[in-house]
């Protein structure tokens, strides 16, 4: 009943129950019934009045409510109107009900035209199968699932398809089923030429640093060559000289003189042997990867007195200029931060062969690091040095794996394909 029909009621009610009350104090003959009927009926009238203004109140309130909901809705429709991403509300079919003008522009329709197509129809056909797979695992996700990213493409009216990112909001029933979806999708067109574009200077990045590596290891070939062809062969035949001279010279003291100057032209011509090694290794060329690292391993271990034992069960050597120059120049490094940071006494450096792959590892008894700590700044050097071997690994097609513990050691494989790179 309205307000204004309440209130006339109740003021009608009050008129009569009055003229009633009037009516027996007049002295008019009225039975008790009527006496307790008036009474309970002027009570209830009270009650009514009561009642009334509570319900006003009430009204007021509800009124007050449907104004915020209804501001809270116009706020809801202009951000959803005018969003810079687009915004879907589909059933659970992603059967779509409601699309923002941001998400008609992208697939070039209008908002009328989109209510009521499945989502699945801007959906290039040949990726349908995925995307229906996908909703079904969705629908049949737990209550726990709250909200999903994926990534897919949309295919506009007109033009072409389009990568977006996708993030859907689950909405569920009191019976935890998927009653609605909301959809935020974003274009990320220009991320992806972006990050396309990042890959291919990577890859470039990587490509010159190999070619750079290679001249660097041929001038290296050079350089070692020069010296051990002149410079070398010209110091061992002027000690040989010298053996000569001694034997023609008298004097006792000279002759002792010739014999220290011939033995430090013997000591030089070990430096610069070693040097040649450093710069560039021909038994690595002629000799293969394994003569090159038994090699290595014996210098290390006449060097620093740790124990490095070379194991090869590869089975050849037929590996490119490129893997086996990365290889050896990696397990070098290897070792190197075995002597300045895991202190151990004894390094076993394995090749072996996987199918199309060589792999080398070289593990150590040493005191071992917490792999977690190479992404922050103390690891320093050690952290540095890794990463760079990984890169130059990865380059080749290969891998480098990690394995250590404080205390109990670490462990670095290196996995390469065999062959020459495409």
């Amino acid at each position: 009943m309205e307000q204004t029909s309440l209130r006339g009621v109740g003021a009608t009610g009050r008129r009569h129950l009055h003229a009633l009350q009037e009516h027996a104090g007049d002295g008019a003959e009225v039975s008790p019934e009527l006496v307790t009927a008036l009474e309970e009926l002027s009570v209830s009238m009270e009650e009514l009045q009561a009642t009334e203004e509570e319900l006003r109140a009430q009204n007021e309130q509800l009124r007050g409510a449907q104004h915020a909901i209804d501001e809270e809705r116009r706020r809801y429709l202009d951000l959803f109107e005018l969003a810079p991403d687009g915004y879907l509300v589909t059933d659970a079919e992603a059967v779509i009900q409601e699309a923002n003008q941001a998400m008609a522009g992208m697939l070039k329709v209008s908002e009328e035209t989109l209510e009521g197509k499945p989502l699945l129809v801007f959906v290039p056909e040949e990726e349908r199968r995925e995307f229906h797979t996908r909703l079904t695992q969705l629908l049949q996700s737990g209550p726990g699932t709250k909200r999903v990213s994926w990534m897919i493409n949309l295919r506009p009216r007109k033009g072409n398809a389009f990568p977006a990112a996708a993030t859907i909001g689950i909405t569920r029933d009191g019976q935890h089923q998927i009653s609605s979806l909301r959809w935020l999708l974003r274009d990320i067109t220009e991320r992806r030429e972006a990050e396309e574009r990042l890959v291919a200077y990577q890859e470039q990045l990587q490509s010159l640093t190999s070619e750079l590596t290679l001249a660097e290891e041929r001038e290296r070939r050079n350089i070692a060559s020069g010296i051990h062809d002149q410079v070398i062969q010209n110091l061992a035949v002027a000690a040989i000289r010298l053996d000569s001279v001694k034997s023609l010279i008298g004097p006792p003291d000279l002759r002792h003189e010739i014999v220290q100057v011939r033995e430090a032209l013997r000591s030089v011509v070990a430096d610069l042997r070693n040097l040649t090694f450093d710069l560039s290794p021909p038994i690595l060329y002629e000799l293969g990867l394994e003569a090159a690292l038994q090699y290595l391993a014996e210098r290390f271990q006449a060097r620093h007195g740790i124990t490095v034992e070379l194991k090869n069960d590869s089975g050849d050597d037929a590996l490119s200029e490129e893997v086996r120059l990365t290889l050896f120049r990696s397990v070098g490094e290897l070792l190197t931060n075995v002597i300045k940071h895991g202190h151990a006494s004894r390094v076993t450096v394995g090749m072996s062969a996987v199918e199309d792959q060589v792999r080398v590892c070289v593990e150590d008894n040493g005191q071992g690091f917490d792999p977690s700590q190479l992404d922050t700044r103390r690891a320093g050097e050690l952290g540095f040095g890794l990463f760079s071997i990984r890169e130059r690994i990865r380059f080749l097609g290969g891998r480098l794996l990690l394995e250590s513990e404080p205390g109990r050691g670490t462990r670095v494989t290196l996995e390469a394909p065999r062959r020459e790179r495409e």
